[in-house]
Formats: C-alpha cells, structure tokens, sequence
C-alpha cells in the first residue's frame, strides 16, 4: 500500500495557524481602540474591564497557536 501526499490546501495545521493569527489581528484592533478610550477617559472602567477580557482571549489564542504548531 502507498502513500500519498494530501492535495493541495488541505493542511489543517496551515488553515488553523492563519485563522488563530486572524482572530489575534483583530484582538489587537480592539485592544487598541479600548486604550484610546481609556486614555480619552471615555468609559474608562467598562473599557478597562473589555481590554482585561481581551488581554485574555490573546493569551488563549497564543496558546492555541503554540499547540497549532505541532499540527
């Protein structure tokens, strides 16, 4: 029996990897807009608490991009 390579775009690992940078793209953006209103002193404390949860949900992505690699 032989083997053969998995055509062209199947890389699940390739696929996962792209989407969890996607995804920490746009934490970023978020994370940047809820500093700007923090530092405007627009709505510091929900926005303080929204750049908390989002501090969060980067770090678990970078988590699950480190285990991505292996993939």
């Amino acid at each position: 029996m032989t083997t053969t390579a998995p055509p062209f775009g199947t890389d699940l690992g390739h696929d996962t990897r792209l989407q969890l940078w996607a995804a920490l793209g746009v934490i970023e953006v978020y994370v940047r807009t809820a500093r700007a209103n923090i530092a405007a002193g627009i709505h510091p404390q929900a926005n303080a608490r929204r750049l908390a949860q989002l501090e969060q949900r980067a770090r678990e992505l970078w988590d699950a991009l480190a285990d991505a690699q292996s993939l």
